[in-house]
């Protein structure tokens, strides 16, 4: 199985996840991460980088794989252009994040993840009428799953 992660896993991970204290967990992500079982997009990055410039998280995975947050292909453009089809996910891009010049990972870590067949996983909460991954995934008919559903999944125990 291979995973999509989201740039709030890679937070929540980099707060809680000692990499001093949790050993075995970073052996097991970064063999996952080697193993191309666990990859991510470009935009993630620059949502980590937005959310703090010298994030120690985005360092790491890229010193254990140089390519680990990728740009799209061109099938995932055009997966992207179907998610941007329906102007309800058009909301996904809020008016203030283009103002700002701020990235929004969410359809291309779902384009991504509907090209390699995969799972995204995040911790974003299905909400009625929103644009946000869920949503995306559900319309594309990309699994989704949460840290906790992951961590079980892959018997990441402690």
């Amino acid at each position: 199985m291979t995973y999509v992660i989201d740039a709030n896993i890679l937070i929540d991970i980099e707060k809680h996840y000692y990499r001093d204290v949790f050993l075995s967990f970073w052996k097991r992500f970064e063999q996952m991460i080697s193993e191309d079982r666990i990859v991510s997009v470009k935009e993630c990055e620059r949502e980590l980088q937005s959310y703090s410039n010298e994030t120690y998280i985005v360092k790491y995975l890229k010193s254990v794989k140089k390519d680990f947050f990728s740009k799209p292909d061109e099938l995932e453009s055009r997966y992207l252009l179907q998610i941007f089809e329906r102007q309800h996910h058009q909301q996904s891009i809020r008016t203030r994040q283009i103002s700002l010049g701020k990235p929004v990972a969410d359809p291309f870590l779902v384009a991504k993840a509907k090209r390699l067949k995969a799972t995204v996983l995040s911790n974003e909460i299905s909400k009625p009428n929103s644009a946000q991954i869920p949503q995306i995934c559900a319309a594309l008919n990309v699994e989704i799953i949460n840290f906790h559903d992951f961590l079980l999944e892959n018997d990441f125990r402690f």
